[in-house]
């Protein structure tokens, strides 16, 4: 499931335009969607610590995603919602995965990890917003807690582009009393899905492991 990621595309044009029509653009949706959905569950190794992807969100600027960091340096006249972000850094973000993303150097709250993926070019990656330590104890609060998150998994910058170690462990941690939550993007404090409007507005891009009743 892992190698799906690379047959993820790159649908926008120099000027940040759609090129491709609606039927490729929800395609391409629906693979990083599966693709996501195979992460999650899955198990993140960083040098001597073991970790479960539990809370992920896509973010794909390829496809239009106008929130997406590499979209917002990219073509910034087209969404000019202002975001902590180092342009810098957002060169990662096309780059081939899976790789480590930080939005911004340093210590700071708003600092986040992504995971990004696919191809060199294809501008698309995965927010780390919660993780299960060893034990299956959640590293973050039930709607995640991405800055907690990545200082508890002792993610630093010098993580930043380096490969990621994954096992594909979903179906045992399905086995431990979990199942998947698909929720809109976490917005403002909600899952309020987008906060601009775009064709995927009412998609659910947020994906969770939720204790079984």
């Amino acid at each position: 499931m892992f190698e799906k990621q690379y047959v993820l595309r790159q649908l926008v044009s120099s000027d940040g335009s759609l090129f491709e029509d609606s039927s490729m653009i929800e395609s391409q949706e629906a693979l990083a969607l599966e693709v996501m959905e195979s992460f999650i569950g899955s198990t993140i190794l960083i040098r001597d610590q073991k970790f479960i992807l539990s809370n992920l969100e896509l973010y794909y600027g390829g496809i239009g995603d106008m929130a997406h960091d590499w979209y917002r340096s990219s073509f910034p006249d087209r969404y000019t919602k202002k975001s902590k972000h180092s342009k810098v850094n957002t060169d990662a973000q096309i780059s081939k995965g899976p790789i480590f993303y930080f939005n911004q150097k340093g210590q700071g709250r708003f600092k986040r990890c992504d995971i990004v993926i696919g191809n060199e070019g294809v501008a698309v990656s995965f927010l780390i917003r919660n993780a299960l330590d060893s034990n299956l104890n959640s590293l973050g609060t039930i709607n995640g807690q991405p800055n907690v998150v990545l200082k508890k998994m002792g993610l630093t910058d010098q993580d930043h582009m380096q490969n990621v170690e994954l096992v594909d462990t979903r179906h045992d941690v399905l086995n431990k009393g979990f199942k998947l939550q698909k929720l809109k993007r976490f917005t403002n404090g909600k899952f309020n899905g987008f906060d601009y409007d775009c064709p995927f507005a009412r998609k659910e891009w947020n994906y969770r492991l939720v204790k079984s009743t």
